[in-house]
This record gives C-alpha cells, structure tokens and sequence, in this order.
C-alpha cells in the first residue's frame, strides 16, 4: 500500500486517534527472536507493522552504548565493537533511510532520530567522537546490506513525513505488543512502542552483562526514555500525544 504523501493537515483529534487505532491495531505475538526483520523505526512514513523504537536496531545500540560507562568503551571495543557484540544478539543490524537520501552512503541519513542524537551531542550525551563511528558504522551497515549480506537490512521510507499525532504504545505484558504501523495509506502518526521497548532492552543488558560484565553506569531504558523526549520535541512538538493500551482484550486510547 502507498503511504500519505500529501500536504500538511491538522494535529489528530481524539475521535480520529481512536478510529485510527481501531482501523490498525492489532495485538501480536512478540517473536522469539527480535531481529532486523521485526524492529523497526518510530518514523510516520512507515508502512509496515512492527516494534516501533526510535532508529530501529541502530537507534536501540545507540541507546545501550549511551549507558555504558566511559572506563569501560575500550573493553567492548568502542561503538564498533560494541554493535558487532550485539550483531550477535540481534541476528544482523537494520536502520533506515528514506528516498531523498537513497543514494548516500550511510544507512540512516533519512532517520530524523539518528540525526538529532549525531548532530545533538551534549542534548542526548553522546560524544562526538562516538558520532563519527556511528557514521563508520552506518556505511558499513549499508554495504553489507547492498551485498545481501543475511540479516542486515536498510528499511527505506517513501513520501513526506506528515505525521498528525504521537502514539505512546503500552505494550501488555504477557509476551504481545500492540502493532500499529504509522502509516495507513490515509494518516501518518509517530508510533513507539515504550513498553514492548523497555523489555528489549532488559533482555539486551542481561546479554550484555553475560558477555562483556557490568559495563553500565545507568540503565539504558532511562536513557531510552529520555532520547525518545527529545526526539519527539524535536520531530512532533506541536502534535496532540495519546496513550495506546490493552485492558479486558480490547485495545484502548486515552
């Protein structure tokens, strides 16, 4: 289906919110393995279903990285080293891009998120120098996917951005998430699934700590809340924001 692309609208209202949630929300299974396949990026121009965080796979090690304690960058081999870990957790890495910037050679210059946090260092406490390896690494993550490498993947965003609201997922906790793809071909919201996302992260710390120790100095899911504000200030400032829930096997908004 060919997403919105059309002019600027209004911000979504509250009945609209909810006919958009029940049109296109669906409770789904998480998979067993949450790879490149399954994460995806909070962008409106988004499609397809998935977990929506904010950069995708990237965006999510770019989160983890943040929480690591300075001491301890060179132990897990700098973001390189560290992505390539988690390449291991994951199956693969994936970021996006979009049409505008199909041909640049890194794989998330179409992220409105993975740009504010590069170009935002102090804001979002990611040093600079960290910036240019994300950078590196992107164009690497690029490649590997123009190759076909298995399990890298570069999700590529068509159209305009015209997002009419901010949806703050509350996944239940029984191993489902709420899918609601961001773009349903009418509306364009900012979709990110919070509580399926904090638990991605609790099972991306434990990995962690398996395999390279106790490298944090704070827990990635309070820097995650904390980037997803300032992106959202950043990209949606003056939109109407709802909360999507579950409650008795129905899907709510309020």
């Amino acid at each position: 289906m060919a997403g919105y692309e059309g002019g600027p609208r209004d911000p979504m209202n509250f009945e609209e919110a909810e006919e958009y949630v029940r049109r296109n929300g669906k409770v789904l299974p998480i998979p067993p393995l949450l790879g490149p396949d399954h994460i995806h990026c909070i962008d409106s121009r988004r499609t397809k279903e998935g977990i929506g965080y904010p950069g995708g796979l990237l965006g999510l090690t770019t989160t983890l990285f943040s929480g690591v304690h300075e001491d301890a960058h060179a132990h897990v081999g700098g973001f390189k080293g560290f992505a390539q870990f988690l390449e291991g957790l994951f199956g693969g890495m994936s970021a996006h891009t979009d049409d505008e910037h199909e041909h640049d050679p890194s794989g998330c210059r179409g992220c409105g998120h993975m740009q504010s946090l590069m170009t935002n260092h102090s804001a979002y406490g990611f040093g600079s120098e960290h910036a240019e390896e994300v950078h590196s690494y992107a164009k690497g993550l690029k490649t590997r996917w123009r190759e076909g490498t298995p399990g890298f993947n570069i999700f590529q965003y068509g159209g305009k951005a015209n997002p009419r609201a901010v949806m703050h997922v509350d996944d239940p906790r029984d191993g489902h998430y709420i899918s609601l793809p961001p773009n349903d071909g009418t509306n364009q919201v900012f979709v990110h699934n919070r509580g399926a996302n904090h638990g991605i992260l609790g099972d991306a710390v434990h990995f962690i700590l398996g395999g390279l120790g106790d490298v944090f100095k704070s827990h990635p899911k309070d820097i995650y809340d904390k980037h997803i504000a300032l992106t959202i200030d950043k990209l949606a400032s003056d939109l109407p924001h709802f909360t999507v829930g579950h409650d008795g096997g129905k899907i709510t908004v309020n």
